[in-house]
């Protein structure tokens, strides 16, 4: 899997490889990947548990982000979490995953302060 957003940043985009990493296809687009031509885009992505996750932002406006987190059981379909304030102002750009949790980092206080900040997923989510 590859994730990122198209030329624009309007559209968060995933890509997959089942065979060699050679070809590739793109994930068809869904409402999870829109922002309402705004700015979206997926940063990273990792399994937790037998679960993708993937983690990015969006902008409100011009200057306020928002970080986002979408989840996949297949790497097809794809859900993107419900707003939450702890990722108000924030730009989530890394995750790692093992069998029981996800990590994400990245920074929150957008577009005032950066403040390095690291969230924890609870166990089994």
């Amino acid at each position: 899997m590859a994730v990122g957003a198209d030329l624009d940043n309007k559209k968060a985009i995933v890509w997959r490889s089942t065979a060699d990493g050679r070809r590739w296809t793109r994930v068809p687009d869904a409402s999870a990947f829109d922002n309402h031509g705004l700015p979206i885009e997926i940063r990273d992505m990792t399994m937790a548990g037998s679960t993708y996750i993937a983690v990015g932002h969006l902008l409100f406006g011009t200057q306020y982000s928002s970080g986002v987190i979408w989840s996949s059981s297949d790497g097809r379909a794809w859900t993107r979490s419900p707003d939450a304030p702890m990722f108000q102002q924030a730009k989530v750009v890394a995750v790692a995953g093992d069998t029981r949790r996800a990590v994400a980092a990245g920074s929150f206080g957008a577009p005032d302060f950066y403040i390095p900040t690291i969230w924890v997923s609870p166990p089994g989510s």
